[in-house]
């Protein structure tokens, strides 16, 4: 039975993908690097950001890779959409008793800009964000709710997600409409892949309700 669901916020609930894809081809055009291709983009892209920085643009201080990211994605996250069935599932949850919590590496203003505009931010009880890993992050959720491990599932797009959730003993699930490729996302052995937010609704709606 699951009580509480933690959502990752990218490429889970929010269609951010191509301004990320779009500020990160720009700061490789910066540091004379070739753009990299949606595709290539997916295999390679991987959380937390200093690692993937520290692998593919080693010379450049991530303090100013911080700055030039975010100014930059300010100027295109306006559009931003819910990825198909968001608002739904976060309303199911609401309506069947489940808790609802948030654990994302988004920075806090560029969340609190796009929550607000897509008026989702009140479904969540707390909403952990600009995290840099989430393992380190977790345990401390899990413990300050009293939530309790085999009741709570993490949902996420990344590798990162999954690792997250097995770090904390919680039941991890996969949706494939994010960041990662499904080979990778199998590859990291979540204990449920779902192919959109729909199909985590149908899996919920075929559980018992929490109450």
């Amino acid at each position: 039975m699951i009580k509480n669901i933690i959502f990752d916020w990218s490429g889970t609930l929010v269609n951010d993908f191509p301004p990320v894809l779009a500020v990160t081809n720009q700061i490789f055009r910066h540091y004379g690097k070739p753009p990299l291709g949606e595709r290539e983009f997916r295999e390679k892209f991987c959380l937390p950001f200093a690692e993937f920085y520290a692998r593919h643009l080693p010379e450049a201080p991530m303090s100013e890779l911080n700055l030039k990211f975010n100014d930059s994605f300010k100027l295109l996250e306006a559009d931003t959409p819910l990825l198909p069935h968001a608002k739904d599932i976060l309303e199911y949850c609401r309506a069947r008793g489940v808790k609802l919590f948030l654990l994302s590496s988004i920075h806090a203003e560029h969340y609190a800009a796009q929550s607000a505009r897509l008026g989702i931010k009140d479904y969540f009880i707390k909403a952990c964000v600009q995290v840099r890993d989430k393992r380190e992050v977790i345990h401390a959720l899990l413990e300050e709710f009293g939530l309790n491990p085999r009741e709570t599932l993490f949902v996420g797009d990344m590798e990162h997600d999954i690792a997250t959730a097995k770090h904390g003993g919680i039941l991890s699930a996969a949706v494939l409409t994010g960041y990662n490729t499904p080979p990778m996302l199998q590859a990291a052995g979540p204990d449920l892949i779902f192919e959109n937010l729909l199909d985590l609704k149908n899996y919920l709606h075929a559980r018992p309700h929490s109450h």
